[in-house]
């Protein structure tokens, strides 16, 4: 028997896959900005939790923009969406079992 309602077990699945799309969109950003492996986990560590107590993708994607911007690396927010939006797919894809 499954504890959770469908929506309980829809949420937690967002939710994972949510977090694991900010995980691999915050490397991808690292990676930008050369950020060396302790940084860059740091990074990545940073964005989870401003997301978290942010609530919304376009906060973060203001946040990375505003970073690669101070770090003279210009990419459109447009851009960042849809970079989000690749990732999204694939944290979607190696979470969801088939």
């Amino acid at each position: 028997m499954n504890p959770f309602s469908d929506d309980s077990a829809r949420e937690i699945e967002t939710f994972k896959i949510r977090s694991r799309t900010h995980k691999l969109l915050g490397s991808w950003v690292a990676d930008l900005l050369g950020l060396p492996p302790e940084a860059k986990e740091q990074y990545v560590e940073d964005l989870l939790m401003f997301d978290l107590f942010q609530g919304h993708s376009s906060d973060l994607l203001e946040k990375i923009h505003n970073d690669l911007s101070k770090a003279n690396i210009l990419i459109s927010e447009g851009h960042l969406q849809n970079q989000m939006d690749a990732l999204w797919h694939s944290a979607r894809a190696s979470l969801t079992v088939h």
